[in-house]
């Protein structure tokens, strides 16, 4: 009786096996491929085309000569420390022509310059370094905008300069610097024109200047033609400092 039984079981099960062979299976599912991960951005480098427009005030000397707008360059490096917070180092490199009007450099002291005396055409050049702080918000997959606040520390050059008095004499008056600490305010906008590669991006800064310090806010001497010590006044310092800058940066 048992070896009956347990002949059918065998029967059913082979039964049951061939059918199921017999029988096609039913298609898996359609199943969309996951995303890809996005890219997982930290770090952004770049360059900028700069437009910096420095105007001279009466700050820690008073005086009638200004810097002409000028076209620089910079670097920069977009640092994400959080995922709403970036740090932004900067560099930016300016050369402005200066507007120096007769009797500029003139000063009250009776060895001073003649007031009708011009000053050769002349550029100075610049520099600043520094770093913001940006929140940032992402505006959509590609774009983002932010603020940003922060302190630089900047240097200007000027060369030496060809005073010509009404007679006709000519003669130089030295190299002068001065450096200046700076408090940048922005505002920026970036877009990426190759995903996950590189981005143009656009910011405007406005920088209130203080410790302005140096030889080209003090007064100096120069030799004449005739062999004597002439007393020459400073050059001037600024107000303040606006940047645009147009860059591109390669994500990293």
């Amino acid at each position: 009786m048992k070896a009956r039984l347990a002949l059918a079981t065998a029967i059913t099960l082979t039964s049951s096996i061939a059918r199921a062979e017999e029988e096609p299976r039913p298609p898996l599912p359609e199943v969309d491929p996951p995303p890809p991960p996005r890219w997982d951005r930290s770090i952004e480098v770049g360059g900028d085309a700069a437009f910096v427009i420095r105007p001279f005030a009466n700050g820690v000397v008073a005086g009638p000569v200004r810097y002409e707008a000028a076209i620089g360059w910079g670097v920069h490096l977009h640092w994400e420390l959080l995922d709403w917070l970036r740090l932004h180092p900067y560099f930016i490199d300016a050369h402005h022509d200066l507007a120096i009007p007769t009797g500029a450099l003139a000063t009250t002291s009776p060895n001073s310059v003649s007031r009708a005396s011009t000053v050769a055409e002349s550029t100075a050049t610049s520099f600043v370094f520094g770093a913001k702080l940006a929140p940032t918000l992402e505006l959509s997959r590609y774009a983002r905008g932010w603020l940003s606040a922060g302190v630089g520390w900047g240097r200007f050059s000027f060369p030496t300069m060809t005073i010509t008095e009404p007679s006709g004499a000519v003669f130089d008056v030295g190299e002068r610097a001065g450096v200046f600490v700076e408090f940048p305010l922005g505002v920026g906008l970036s877009y990426e024109v190759w995903p996950d590669w590189l981005t143009i991006e656009y910011e405007a800064t406005a920088a209130p200047i203080v410790g302005q310090s140096g030889t080209a806010h003090e007064p100096a001497q120069a030799v004449d033609a005739a062999g004597q010590l002439r007393d020459v006044g400073p050059i001037g310092a600024i107000e303040a400092s606006f940047v645009q800058t147009l860059g591109l940066s390669l994500l990293l």
